[in-house]
């Protein structure tokens, strides 16, 4: 690879027709030659522009097939539509699609299909399993999820402490050491089982894509060069080790790999993937084969500049383009916390005409942002059935995020499922085939939903709670002919205090109504959103066993809570809050005015 072949390249860039560069800057228009192996894209950089535009660029040129590949269905619907106006260029050999969706098609499904003539189903994780599949009990009680295990090279698991809640630690400390030495072996053999029934999690399948493609006897990574010139992988900062392994094979087979990234907003404990694997990969890539993408569509001077203080790998610092605006002219800095501090960055909101539904209060902790719009107390942290439901009705209630909203209904229609008298050879843990065997549709199944969400009203005790839920439950399922489980009055017994004081405290302790209405998440769960304001919560104390992210930035150190406070600073469009504990506002304000980021002090009042 030489500059040579980029510059020629770049040639035929220049000679594109206007509907792919037209409006596009020198930097995106660069991401599109053929020596380009990385393109670190800051954020608000049009980056989804940039990859769309370089798909569509290359499968016009190529006689094979080009993939673009995401790590969220969201990421992957929104470059499908700006690819409409082409419908052709999303037909075969091209591939649109998540990262695990390509290696499914194009690997494990026909391998499956091959040695066993069974179609395999994928999950997320285990815990979509039902109850039964998804949780490891020895002796009766609660017992483990299947997803707080590992497993090595054989196949055989091995508990993950890092993995486990509250719950499941105090479950831990109650058996005996005769039972949790059962633990891993009933793992190993669940997850046996489940693989020998063609069911794959996504760690599952990685893993089978892994030894086929690394097997020199296997035909398979034959197959996909012979099909693919170029994959394009984007959000390839959050790459682990088996993902980088499953790029490295490709490219070995000579297919070029173009990664997408923002190396400031990996985010490895949300991906649960080790750190220094991004930084291998860039250094080992000649320097004409990058190219960055700095200017910012998204966030007005002032947030660029905030930003740009946080970021610590990247080469580019963040330039606001004038599209963007400037106004306001600086970011905020409210001291306080709790309801105090709500009110001030909504008094800070109001005056810059940013209406409370376009916030958004985020923090790297969930009870961080909670505090500043809800009572801040979260889930006791078990599994029992009542708290799952009542876990997911609370989600349901406090979050106005779609992703949010929908992840709890579907926790809910679980719940309902698993109460269901199901035959002993009925398949279990996919939601059609399940609502298939039923007879029941998904409309129907959404409406118990509905009505169980609706009788909260009546929960006045744990008891009113648990009789109001079976009352809605063997009405509905009887209205649908549905059998409910011998021991379904067991399973459903009244919640736990702990339980039952963390749903009173979630929906009788709300704060004054106007801040009820703002919207609150953590950071990981708004990563790719944007929003008008955002009022970032720094922590009031370090991290466990750690250092204080404050300290951090001020040290220039880079941590994995100083790039989710990047990430969630990188959210905003017009208005940036930086909520602070009294003790770490002067050191924030010595960071902002080292790094020559305006900003305004307020103090919570």
């Amino acid at each position: 690879m030489t500059t040579i072949e980029i510059i020629n390249d770049t040639a035929l860039v220049d000679s594109l027709p206007a509907d792919l560069t037209a409006g596009m800057t020198d930097e995106q228009v660069s991401a599109l030659g053929v020596g380009v192996r990385l393109i670190e894209a800051g954020p608000g950089a049009g980056k989804t522009r940039t990859i769309v535009s370089r798909f569509r660029h290359r499968a016009r040129l190529s006689n094979r097939g080009i993939a673009l590949l995401s790590f969220t269905n969201a990421a992957v619907d929104e470059a499908t539509a700006r690819c409409l106006a082409e419908p052709g260029i999303l037909a075969s050999p091209n591939f649109v699609g998540t990262f695990d969706q390509f290696f499914h098609r194009y690997v494990v499904t026909p391998h499956v299909v091959a040695t066993t003539s069974s179609i395999p189903r994928y999950l997320a994780s285990w815990d979509d399993l039902p109850d039964d599949l998804s949780i490891v009990r020895p002796t009766a009680g609660m017992g483990i999820r299947l997803s707080r295990f590992v497993s090595d090279s054989a196949g055989t698991m091995t508990l993950d402490s890092s993995k486990l809640n509250h719950g499941e630690k105090q479950y831990l400390a109650k058996i005996t050491q005769y039972s949790i030495d059962k633990l891993a072996p009933e793992a190993t053999r669940r997850r046996n089982y489940l693989l020998n029934m063609q069911i794959f999690d996504t760690n599952a399948a990685r893993e089978l894509t892994l030894r086929l493609l690394a097997d020199s006897t296997n035909p398979v990574l034959v197959r996909l060069k012979a099909r693919f010139e170029e994959i394009i992988v984007d959000e390839f900062q959050d790459c682990d080790d088996t993902e980088h392994a499953l790029l490295a094979l490709l490219t070995a087979a000579e297919i070029r790999v173009v990664a997408v990234a923002d190396p400031d907003q990996a985010i490895y404990e949300f991906r649960q993937s080790a750190g220094g694997l991004y930084e291998s990969f860039r250094t080992g890539l000649p320097s004409e084969s990058r190219v960055d993408l700095s200017v910012c569509f998204r966030s007005t001077p002032a947030i660029c500049l905030a930003i740009s203080s946080l970021r610590t790998i990247g080469a580019a610092g963040i330039v606001a383009h004038a599209s963007a605006g400037n106004s306001p002219e600086h970011i905020f800095v409210v001291v306080g916390s709790g309801t105090k501090a709500t009110r001030s960055a909504l008094s800070i909101a109001g005056q810059a005409g940013v209406p409370i539904e376009d916030i958004r209060v985020l923090a790297h902790r969930r009870s961080d942002a909670r505090r500043l719009v809800r009572s801040g107390v979260e889930a006791p942290g078990g599994v029992s059935y009542m708290e799952k439901v009542i876990s997911a009705i609370v989600s349901l209630k406090q979050s106005n995020l779609p992703r949010t909203r929908l992840s709890a209904i579907r926790t809910l229609e679980r719940c309902l499922l698993d109460l269901v008298d199901w035959p002993v050879d009925a398949p279990r843990g996919d939601r059609e085939r399940e609502l298939e065997i039923l007879g029941i549709r998904p409309a129907e199944l959404r409406m118990i939903v509905s009505k169980v969400v609706a009788n909260t009203d009546e929960w006045t005790s744990e008891k009113a709670c648990s009789e109001g839920f079976r009352a809605v439950v063997t009405d509905e399922f009887a209205h649908t002919n549905l059998a409910l489980r011998a021991d379904y009055r067991r399973t459903t017994a009244a919640p736990k205090p702990k339980v039952w004081a963390y749903w009173t405290k979630c929906t009788d302790g709300l704060v004054p109504e106007r801040e009820v209405e703002v919207a609150w998440a953590n950071i990981h769960g708004v990563k790719g959103a944007e929003f008008e304001g955002v009022v970032l919560v720094l922590p009031s104390s370090p991290s466990q066993g750690g250092t204080h992210v404050v300290d951090d930035w001020e040290a220039d150190v880079n941590s994995e809570q100083r790039r989710v406070l990047y990430v969630g600073a990188s959210r905003a469009k017009r208005l940036l809050v930086l909520v602070v504990p009294p003790g770490r506002a002067e050191q924030l304000k010595r960071i902002l005015a080292r790094d020559h980021v305006a900003f305004q002090s307020v103090n919570a009042t």
